[in-house]
């Protein structure tokens, strides 16, 4: 079924994403199998593999030994899709970028299915910032937290919440940073961290 679906797509568009759905809880069961899925995948011409804690409930620990094992023996780039249900979709996110994944997909402020997905507005400042991977220039990442307030409430009103699950606005702190950015290293690129104080 893996073969044929990814066949017939390729055979239709330039570039295939497979998204391994449940690919840890399957792999902690049944390593061989989740590999012959993904085998199957490329074979038929996937471009990319996505693995994908579906549920949520992988430590980022246990996914980076996962993807220390299997990574030299998927020959396209792979990608990684959290679920939040353990609250640690973008801790494994970053994990995976660490080891090798070029591909991670989430949702602004987390949003999704049950507990939600990898926050991409915690995941790109890190790693832009914090980790020095060019995914995108420094200037959208000072757009981004220049407005970070504004499209965090716009994407909040196409889900009625007012406030994100810690009870602030993303920028309510008393230094506004670009969401979920941290400052453990206050000193670092400071003109483009800090945006103002009160």
């Amino acid at each position: 079924m893996i073969r044929d679906s990814v066949a017939f797509c390729r055979s239709r568009v330039s570039e295939v994403i497979y998204d391994a759905e449940h690919f840890f809880d399957a792999y902690k069961d049944n390593a061989r199998y989740a590999m012959e899925t993904v085998k199957a995948a490329v074979e038929a011409g996937a471009d990319w593999v996505c693995l994908c804690d579906t549920n949520g409930g992988t430590m980022p620990w246990e996914a980076q030994e996962i993807l220390r094992r299997i990574r030299d023996d998927i020959p396209v780039p792979l990608g990684i899709h959290a679920h939040n249900d353990s609250e640690c979709a973008v801790a494994l996110s970053l994990m995976a970028v660490c080891e090798g994944a070029t591909m991670v997909q989430g949702t602004v402020n987390g949003y999704g299915e049950r507990c939600g997905n990898a926050n991409l507005c915690s995941i790109i400042p890190a790693l832009v910032l914090k980790m020095d991977i060019p995914v995108v220039s420094p200037r959208p990442v000072l757009i981004m937290h220049g407005d970070a307030d504004s499209h965090a409430r716009t994407a909040n009103g196409y889900t009625s919440a007012a406030k994100q699950p810690n009870g602030d606005s993303p920028t309510s702190s008393d230094r506004n940073l670009c969401p979920g950015c941290h400052p453990i290293k206050p000193n670092r690129l400071p003109n483009t961290v800090w945006r103002r104080t009160r």
